[in-house]
Formats: structure tokens, C-alpha cells, sequence
């Protein structure tokens, strides 16, 4: 559950970036923010709901990583992913 808590948060919080920066390149362009904002819920709805999923399928695998690597201890993921490793023998 922390994974997807934590993408959830992350993306609610790029969310809101991205609210942000429409509005200040609404106005950078001359035009109100209430337009701009209208302009990214209203024609490019779809457009924008799809940017927001495509962010959560990112995020989820990004933080599930950062949480699996937690569990193994510091450095461990990295190392099983990046550097060579001694196989196992079979007992």
C-alpha cells in the first residue's frame, strides 16, 4: 500500500503543478487564468486525463522500486540490478 500512497500523493501533487503552470502561461500569453483553466478542463479534457494517467502508470513502478529497495537495505536493489553477482548454487 505504501507504493501506491505515495504515487497517489505524488500525483496529486503534479496535479497541481500543472494547474500552476497553465495558469502562469495563461497569463504570459495575455490571457486570464479562469481561460486558461477552462482551456485544460474544457477542449483538451481527454488530453489531460490521459496525461494524468500516463504520469500514475510512471509513478507507480518508480515508487514501487524506491519501497522494494527500502526493504532490502540500503544499496541492495541497486546492487542486484547493476553489478555483477555470483550465482547461487543449487544445495
Amino acid at each position: 500500500m505504501p507504493t501506491l500512497h505515495k504515487s497517489f500523493a505524488f500525483l496529486a501533487l503534479l496535479i497541481v503543478l500543472t494547474v500552476i503552470e497553465e495558469a502562469v502561461v495563461g497569463l504570459f500569453h495575455g490571457r486570464s487564468i479562469a481561460a486558461s483553466l477552462r482551456d485544460l478542463a474544457g477542449r483538451r479534457l481527454e488530453e489531460t486525463l490521459a496525461g494524468f494517467l500516463i504520469m500514475l502508470l510512471v509513478l507507480v513502478p518508480y515508487f514501487a522500486f524506491r519501497v522494494l529497495g527500502e526493504a532490502l537495505g540500503e544499496g541492495r536493489l541497486m546492487r542486484m540490478f547493476f553489478f555483477e553477482r555470483e550465482p547461487i548454487e543449487p544445495q
